[in-house]
């Protein structure tokens, strides 16, 4: 498993990531609310916060079951549960990094990468990024630019990237596994409109 970074640490209350204990560190997905307001924008905040929670308990299981072989599940969580057994059954990854928490050494950001290692046997050529979704669609473009910020986190501490994929596991049990292309561009964006509202907003 790789190691994690002693110096960063993440308050999940406030989901903030901070570094040497005082620099508030910018997430991946808080870079990317333009296009999260974009997509969800005219979907009552209730129903937001329920398929949230839903998602990060999800998310906690799928950890367990690989860290542990711990499997546990909530009325809400069964089907999504058995989609990514399936999926395990079906592929056999090894993974070299389960929710690992990470930052960019030069850009300043940080992000929880869902799951790194080999979803084919190693050849050499690096390792695979798998990002977990418990959504009802899949959404390409966003998987694309979120898996971007990812890979350049692992990239700042010299790993190489060899693909990225996107895994929607769905309530009645079945799941979507699609590879998804480098959305660097995109991301770079999103990271700009962030940073200079950063400048906006400082007292």
């Amino acid at each position: 498993m790789m190691a994690p970074l002693p110096k960063l640490c993440f308050v999940d209350a406030t989901h903030t990531y901070t570094l040497d204990g005082s620099r508030i560190l910018p997430s991946v997905t808080h870079i990317m609310r333009f296009m999260s307001r974009e997509l969800y924008d005219g979907i009552p905040g209730e129903t937001l916060h329920i398929a949230a929670n839903r998602g990060t308990r999800a998310h906690e299981q799928t950890a367990n079951l690989d860290l542990y072989g711990f499997e546990e599940q909530d009325d809400d969580t069964g089907g999504y549960i058995t989609a990514y057994k399936a999926f395990l059954a079906a592929h056999q990854p090894v993974w070299t990094a389960v929710e690992w928490r990470g930052y960019h050494k030069g850009l300043m950001y940080a992000g929880t990468i869902d799951r790194a290692g080999y979803v084919t046997p190693d050849d050499g050529t690096g390792i695979d990024l798998v990002d977990l979704k418990c959504t009802s669609a899949f959404h390409p473009v966003m998987l694309a630019t979120q898996l971007a910020g990812y890979a350049e986190i692992l990239k700042s501490h010299g790993h190489t990237i060899r693909k990225r994929y996107g895994l929607q596991l769905l309530k009645d049990g079945r799941y979507v596994f699609r590879e998804v292309g480098d959305g660097l561009k995109t991301f770079l964006h999103c990271l700009a409109l962030n940073n200079e509202m950063a400048k906006e907003n400082k007292p």
